[in-house]
């Protein structure tokens, strides 16, 4: 049974890249050197010490070159040509005029702007600690007290100050 568990081990083992290739990677032949690259390049050859012969690189007759690529048009010629070869008309800004993307003066009264928005870190702020005091209460029924000084303490609550769930 063992042997039969080996040999499907082995099996499996070179099922992805096929039994020859794992053969040759795993197994050397008595008296190769296992640390040797493996490959037939013409470098690998050169570096083995066999006497490679390899044709020499000759000029190719000609202009090799690719061309020049055309020039691109510009904006003009590509108005042009979607107005028929016809020069654009567009209306000039007279002197001392005012450009608008679009808005009509009135439709947005600046009167029913309100002057500030509503802050939420103000209930954090309005607290019994003192004035500019953070106050950060936390779920486990402690308050984090940050002061204008940059010290940070953290106090119990006391019964009097209203928690989110009990009522308050």
């Amino acid at each position: 049974m063992r042997r039969v568990a080996l040999l499907a081990s082995m099996i499996m083992l070179n099922g992805c890249s096929g039994f020859g290739k794992w053969l040759s990677d795993t197994v050397t032949l008595p008296g190769a050197n296992p640390n040797m690259p493996y490959g037939y390049s013409e470098n690998l050859r050169r570096v083995q010490g066999a006497n490679v012969v390899s044709a020499p690189i000759l000029p190719e007759s000609g202009n090799v070159w690719p061309e020049a690529l055309p020039a691109m048009p510009t904006l003009e010629e590509i108005a042009r040509s979607h107005n028929n070869g016809e020069d654009i008309k567009l209306p000039e800004l007279p002197d001392g005029g005012e450009m608008s993307i679009g808005d009509d003066e009135g439709k947005y009264p600046a009167a029913s702007l309100p002057d500030a928005e509503y802050d939420p870190a103000q209930k954090l702020t309005a607290g019994a600690a003192g004035p500019g005091t953070v106050e950060i209460p936390n779920s486990d029924g402690t308050t984090t007290l940050i002061r204008p000084d940059g010290s940070v303490v953290r106090v119990q609550n006391a019964p009097s100050r209203k928690q989110p769930g009990n009522g308050g």
